[in-house]
């Protein structure tokens, strides 16, 4: 069933709570049924890390958590959905992977500067 969901995906968040060490510990299957599951090496991927403004609560460091991040090759965000805190830059970071992966594999567009040599016609 898995093979099904992640078939047509282009991009994948995989999230856990840093209250949890048990869904810290899950990264490395969801990443390794990811790889699994799909035929293309081009998935864009992050970890979004939540629950970041439980202080006391908290089980895994942000030391761990980047260091995980790191031995996986994934960036990675702690948010909290409480405070809104990195919702919106993880997801905008997402989506630009996501973007730029698929049109720049395409001949589509890409973000950034234009080289002016590259242009052809008078428009």
């Amino acid at each position: 069933m898995a093979k099904s969901y992640y078939q047509r995906a282009h991009g994948i968040v995989i999230s856990c709570a840093l209250n949890n060490r048990n869904s810290f510990y899950n990264l490395k299957n969801w990443l390794n049924n990811i790889k699994d599951n799909t035929m293309s090496e081009t998935i864009q991927l992050i970890i979004i890390a939540n629950k970041s403004d439980l202080g006391e609560e908290r089980e895994v460091s942000t030391q761990e958590i980047a260091e995980k991040a790191k031995e996986l090759n994934v960036e990675y965000y702690e948010t909290s959905a409480k405070d809104n805190t990195n919702i919106d830059e993880a997801f905008e970071v997402i989506i630009k992977k996501v973007f730029n992966n698929t049109y720049n594999k395409q001949g589509g567009i890409t973000i950034g500067p234009v080289d002016p040599s590259s242009k052809k016609g008078c428009c």
